[in-house]
């Protein structure tokens, strides 16, 4: 093989090692505890801001927030509107979120919250990202305790 072609077979290697390098996949757990805020825009209806800490796998100490408008007409909260969140890491860089929630009744104003998460993009060395998880959480709406665990898997 002449010196030109092994020079493109190298750099053509070297591309494609970049390139299944930029799409590493990473899966990411972890438990966060924080509070539930609930504040009421209608007889009915209430603007839920859970505000969450902790350690989660790949991402180190982060701050998760999401908020939400739920329907407490029924037997337990339902959600009415978009359900957005971001993900904070300890440098700043951040990991914005959806998710789709459903809440069973644990008794009294306590909640057990099951969801499917969705990244959709970031900042830093998140830009870009995509992926998608779940968590199990406990809110309880009395006392403004939240408690999740959280697992999914990130895309770069």
């Amino acid at each position: 093989m002449n010196a030109r072609k092994l020079r493109y077979v190298i750099c053509t290697l070297a591309i494609l090692a970049g390139t299944a390098l930029a799409a590493a996949v990473f899966h990411v757990h972890g438990n966060l505890e924080g509070a539930v805020v609930a504040m009421p825009i209608s007889a009915t209806q209430a603007r839920l801001v859970v505000n969450l800490s902790g350690q989660l796998s790949h991402l180190g100490k982060t701050n998760t927030i999401f908020e939400t408008v739920a329907d407490f007409s029924g037997p337990v909260p339902v959600p009415v509107s978009s359900n957005v969140g971001v993900i904070t890491a300890a440098n700043g860089d951040q990991i914005f979120f959806t998710q789709r929630w459903t809440a069973v009744s644990v008794g009294g104003t306590e909640y057990a919250v099951t969801a499917v998460v969705q990244a959709a993009g970031g900042t830093g060395r998140f830009a870009g990202i995509s992926g998608s998880g779940s968590y199990v959480a406990r809110l309880d709406l009395g006392t403004g305790a939240a408690a999740a665990v959280v697992g999914g898997s990130l895309r770069r």
